[in-house]
């Protein structure tokens, strides 16, 4: 959803298993992979491009974070998402930046079902202040 408040209305080529732009000098992908075969996508841009682990970032929700915080940090434990251990894996190094929003746990229930319900109306006007919380940290990487 990031990348869709980003860059809205840019046309996005299907490019390493993603949706790709190149704009500003940045190289953007969405994978269009599950997310646990996030790796994918990321390895196959950082090979066609040359890139390091720290030339990388990944935006990514975090439930270690609560609703709406953002942290800009590099490296860092994986804390069970799969999507980043994907990626770790396939670049073999977890060095690379990583732009973490905040979703918060779930006080009950299911993980997998709270990470894919939909947000509420209230979960949609933290997305949107987080949003531009990353937009203005993203203006210095």
């Amino acid at each position: 959803m990031l990348f869709e408040h980003l860059y809205h209305g840019e046309m996005l080529q299907s490019k390493f298993h993603s949706l790709f732009l190149q704009k500003d000098g940045k190289k953007l992908i969405k994978p269009l992979t599950y997310m646990n075969l996030s790796g994918t996508a990321v390895s196959e841009a950082s090979s066609f491009f040359k890139l390091d682990p720290g030339e990388i970032l990944v935006c990514h929700d975090d439930m270690e974070l609560q609703p709406g915080e953002v942290v800009l940090q590099q490296g860092g434990g994986l804390q069970g998402h799969k999507g980043l251990k994907s990626i770790a894996e396939r670049l073999g190094s977890k060095e690379f930046h990583r732009l973490r929003i905040g979703i918060g746990r779930p006080a009950h229930g299911d993980v997998r079902l709270y990470v894919t319900t939909a947000f509420t109306k209230d979960e949609r006007i933290l997305l949107e202040t987080a949003f531009l919380k990353a937009e203005g940290l993203l203006k210095h990487v």
